[in-house]
């Protein structure tokens, strides 16, 4: 049986379904699933959920939103660790530097880990972190759970940020783009946090006046042009980024039919060019072509076999499982792969 993309998406818990082959269509399959996961503290359980990502190694990270800490599973979904981890031991009065630098590593990654919303990871496997309320974003070593690093600080001016809720790098490597939800802004930075461009994208409100839009989720193409979803008036854009040009956009307005969505979130590739978007109010997911259009609507609202509440994070593997997290829901969920037809 060949080998297909695994999704990803982001729930409370998180969902593994599977791809299909019809003739040479790949179809997402949701007949077939186990869960695993609840809603709390512990291990594996989790608080509103935001975005996720897949390592090269096949593990899992999610961003645990209101439980302030990065989890981290297996590939099967099972509990690996969190960031922050446990706190380094202060019982000595008097600390060594080698110490003193551990307990201030420690509480700078739980300053970052406040509210922890868009993931990424760079080219030489580090987490970056978007902290929604810290306003900064976190440079995370996977392996020790150490902070190397820290991008921006709080406010308003270019190279600062405001409510940052995702984060994704180039495929060159050399551009971070950032969604700033309360800044109604996309920064792309360079990698020591300067302001590359700053994108603003407006539209007309029903009293003929023209008003910015709240960025959510952000993913570049393998194009390097920059897809960009906009909830509060449920649309996807993409850009040329450095030159601040439209190129397609996906959404009219509001509602459930072909070339519609509503508060769209996160992004990610899909099979044969095509990209998956979370259309997180409609408990769905939406399939479009690399150039903005309609493919397929994935699933519907429900707690049933195969069925989705507000989605959120996407991430695609090369396997014969796949998954993903719903904020709404309370489990992890797993399928084996959809026969082929």
């Amino acid at each position: 049986m060949n080998k297909y993309l695994g999704l990803i998406p982001l729930f409370f818990f998180t969902a593994f379904f599977s791809f299909a082959t019809i003739g040479n269509v790949v179809a997402l399959d949701f007949s077939s699933f186990t869960v695993k996961g609840f809603e709390g503290k512990g291990p594996l359980e989790f608080a509103s959920p935001e975005d996720l990502l897949l390592t090269p190694d096949g593990r899992i990270v999610a961003a645990d939103h209101r439980n302030n800490r990065i989890q981290i599973l297996s590939a099967e979904g099972d509990y690996l660790t969190s960031i922050p981890g446990t706190p380094p031991k202060t019982a000595s009065s008097s600390l060594s530097a080698e110490e003193q630098a551990k307990i201030q590593n420690f509480t700078e990654l739980q300053n970052i880990c406040r509210k922890p919303s868009g993931l990424a990871l760079d080219k030489n496997g580090l987490l970056y972190v978007a902290s929604f309320e810290a306003d900064k974003i976190g440079i995370i070593n996977i392996a020790d759970g150490s902070l190397t690093g820290t991008i921006s600080r709080s406010g308003k001016a270019q190279g600062e940020l405001n409510g940052p809720t995702d984060i994704a790098i180039s495929p060159d490597g050399t551009k971070i783009a950032v969604a700033e939800f309360k800044g109604k802004r996309v920064q792309i930075l360079a990698e020591d946090g300067k302001c590359l461009k700053e994108l603003l994208y407006q539209e007309e409100t029903k009293k003929g006046r023209f008003s910015t839009v709240a960025p959510r989720g952000v993913h570049w193409n393998n194009l390097g042009q920059l897809i960009v979803t906009y909830p509060t008036f449920h649309q996807i854009v993409c850009w040329e980024p450095m030159e601040g040009k439209l190129i397609w956009r996906y959404g009219s307005a509001k509602g459930r039919d072909k070339g519609q969505l509503d508060s769209p979130s996160f992004i990610t590739d899909g099979k044969d060019g095509n990209l998956l978007i979370s259309d997180s109010g409609n408990h769905r997911i939406v399939e479009i072509t690399s150039d903005g259009k309609f493919f397929e609507h994935h699933s519907r609202k429900g707690s049933a076999p195969g069925r989705l509440l507000s989605p959120r994070g996407l991430a695609l593997l090369l396997t014969s499982r796949l998954s993903y997290q719903i904020p709404e829901t309370t489990e992890f969920i797993f399928s084996s792969l959809g026969r082929q037809l």
